[in-house]
C-alpha cells in the first residue's frame, strides 16, 4: 500500500510539474515573442503536448512582409525543454500572404558573414519535419518603391513536404504541390506563366503554360534599342512524366524526365523592323543549353494540333505573315550531357493551306561551337499564295500557282550547303520594283517561262548564316535562296 501511495504521489508531482512546465514554457515563449521586432499576432496558445498555434501572425522588415491567418506547430514539450535543437514535427500554415523585396535581400546577402554569424551565436538550432501549407500567395518585388517590377507571383499554393534536413532538401520529400497561378519575369520583354499546376507521384500537370511579351505589338519596341521578337506562346494540357530533380545542399544539379506531352499550343511571333537591327552575335541553341549550371536529361517533347504564326513589318512594307497550321512535332534527345553522344532530333509536319503537307526533319548537334545541323524538308501541294506575304519583302516578287512537290536538303556547319528540288504547274510571277510598282514585261516573260509544268533542282553552296539571328531564320533564308535560284 505504501508503494502504491508513493507511485500515486510521484505521478501527481510529475503531472503538477508538467502543468507548471506548460504554463511556464508558454509564458517564456510568449515573452520572447513579444520582444521580437516587427512580429505581431492576435492569439498564441500552447497545449500540454507542445502544440503551438498562432492567429493572424504578421512579420515585417526590410526584406519580407508576411501575414498568416493560422499557424500550427507540433514541437513536443519535453524535447523543447531538454534538447538543444527545436524539432518541429508538424507545421501547418493556412492563408498566408508573403511579399519578398529582392533589392533588400541582395543587400543582406552581400553583408559580411561575421555579422550574420554573431547574430546567431545564441540562437538554438531548429529542425523541420513535416510542412502542410494551405493557401499561400507569394510576391517577389524588385523593391519597396511604388510600381516596382513584380519578379515572381504565385498564388493559391498548397504543398506537402516531409523533410529530414532543411539545409539539404531532397525532391522525393515533396509529396504534393498545387499552384493556382504562377508568373515569373524572364527578361527585358517576356514573362512566363502557368495556370493550375499540380505535382504528385513524379508527374507534373500544367493546365495552361504561357510565354508572353508584357507590352503590346505597337509599343514593345519602345523598351528595346534594337530589333527583337514579340512572342506570345500559349500551351494547353502539358504533362511532364517521370520528373525528378537532383538537389545538392538545395542547389539544383539535374532535371530528368521521360516525356513532355502538350495537347496543343499557339505560338505568335512578330518582329517590328522600325528600329535598328539586332547587332549582337546570337548564341546557338546548343551554346545556350551548355551554359546552364545544371544538367538536363529528357527523352522527348511531343506537341499536337498546334499553330505557329510569324509576322513582321518594316519601313517600306506592310505586315507580312505566314501561318503554319496543324503542327505536330516531336523533339527527342533533350539533354546537355556530352557522354550520351546524341544529336537532338526534331521531326514534324504542318500545312500552309488545306491540301498541303510539309514534313520537316532536323538533326541538331547541341555540342558544336557553331550552328551545326542537317535539315530535310519534303512538301506537297503548296499554294504559292500562302507564302507571298513573306516572299515579296525579300525578293520583290509574288507567285501564283501550285508547287506539287518541294524537297530541300541543308547541311550546316557554320555555313550551309545543300539543294532544292521543285515540281510545279501553272506558276505565274508578278515582279515589282523597289517602289512597289509591278514590272509587267518582266512578270509576263517570267510567267511564260514557268507556266509549263517544271521540274528543276538547284545547288546552294557556302550559304552564310546571319550570326545575329536564329537557326530558324538561317533555315528559311536557305530555302528562299533555293527558290530564287530555281524560279527567279
Amino acid at each position: 500500500m505504501k508503494a502504491f501511495k508513493t507511485i500515486v504521489i510521484s505521478l501527481l508531482i510529475i503531472f503538477a510539474l508538467g502543468i507548471t512546465g506548460v504554463f511556464g514554457v508558454e509564458y517564456f515563449i510568449e515573452k520572447k515573442l513579444k520582444v521580437q521586432k516587427n512580429l505581431t499576432y492576435e492569439e498564441f496558445k500552447m497545449t500540454f503536448g507542445g502544440n503551438l498555434s498562432f492567429k493572424n501572425l504578421s512579420f515585417k522588415n526590410e526584406v519580407v512582409d508576411a501575414k498568416v491567418e493560422s499557424v500550427k506547430l507540433s514541437i513536443g514539450l519535453w524535447k523543447l525543454i531538454t534538447s538543444d535543437t527545436i524539432v518541429i514535427q508538424n507545421s501547418t500554415l493556412k492563408s498566408a500572404h508573403v511579399v519578398l523585396y529582392q533589392s533588400a535581400l541582395d543587400s543582406l546577402n552581400n553583408s559580411s558573414d561575421s555579422i550574420q554569424s554573431d547574430s546567431r551565436k545564441n540562437q538554438r538550432e531548429f529542425a523541420l519535419r513535416t510542412v502542410d501549407l494551405k493557401g499561400l500567395d507569394f510576391y517577389r518585388l524588385q523593391s519597396k518603391k511604388k510600381n516596382s517590377d513584380t519578379l515572381t507571383h504565385a498564388k493559391e499554393i498548397q504543398v506537402q513536404l516531409e523533410l529530414n534536413d532543411i539545409k539539404d532538401i531532397k525532391f522525393e520529400q515533396l509529396k504534393t504541390l498545387h499552384i493556382g497561378y504562377f508568373r515569373q519575369k524572364a527578361g527585358v520583354l517576356q514573362d512566363i506563366a502557368g495556370h493550375q499546376i499540380d505535382y504528385n507521384d513524379n508527374v507534373l500537370n500544367i493546365d495552361t503554360f504561357k510565354v508572353f511579351t508584357r507590352y503590346s505589338k505597337e509599343n514593345y519596341i519602345n523598351y528595346i534599342p534594337e530589333q527583337k521578337d514579340h512572342v506570345d506562346l500559349v500551351a494547353h494540357g502539358m504533362v511532364l512524366d517521370s520528373l525528378h530533380l537532383d538537389l545538392n545542399q538545395n542547389a539544383l544539379s539535374l532535371i530528368s524526365l521521360n516525356e513532355i506531352n502538350v495537347d496543343s499550343f499557339d505560338l505568335n511571333v512578330f518582329r517590328n523592323k522600325h528600329i535598328p537591327p539586332y547587332s549582337k552575335i546570337k548564341p546557338t541553341y546548343g551554346q545556350m543549353i551548355q551554359k546552364l549550371n545544371f544538367k538536363i536529361d529528357a527523352n522527348a517533347l511531343i506537341a499536337r494540333n498546334s499553330k505557329i504564326s510569324y509576322a513582321m513589318t518594316g519601313d517600306k512594307a506592310p505586315i507580312s505573315k505566314i501561318d503554319l497550321k496543324n503542327v505536330n512535332a516531336k523533339l527527342s534527345h533533350i539533354h546537355n550531357i556530352p557522354e550520351k553522344n546524341q544529336n537532338a532530333i526534331l521531326s514534324g509536319t504542318f500545312s500552309l493551306s488545306d491540301n498541303s503537307l510539309i514534313g520537316v526533319d532536323y538533326s541538331y548537334n547541341q555540342f558544336a561551337h557553331v550552328e551545326t545541323f542537317v535539315l530535310d524538308i519534303h512538301a506537297t501541294n503548296i499554294e504559292t499564295s500562302s507564302v507571298n506575304s513573306m516572299l515579296r519583302p525579300e525578293v520583290n516578287a509574288e507567285l501564283n500557282g501550285l508547287i506539287k512537290e518541294l524537297k530541300v536538303h541543308m547541311s550546316a556547319q557554320g555555313t550551309a550547303d545543300g539543294s532544292l528540288k521543285i515540281k510545279s504547274q501553272n506558276i505565274e510571277v508578278d515582279v515589282y520594283n523597289k517602289k512597289g510598282e509591278e514590272r509587267k514585261v518582266v512578270s509576263f516573260i517570267a510567267s511564260k517561262l514557268l507556266n509549263p509544268p517544271i521540274e528543276k533542282e538547284s545547288k546552294i553552296e557556302g550559304f552564310e548564316r546571319d550570326k545575329t539571328r536564329s537557326m530558324w531564320h538561317f533555315s528559311w533564308y536557305f530555302v528562299l535562296e533555293g527558290l530564287k535560284n530555281t524560279l527567279l
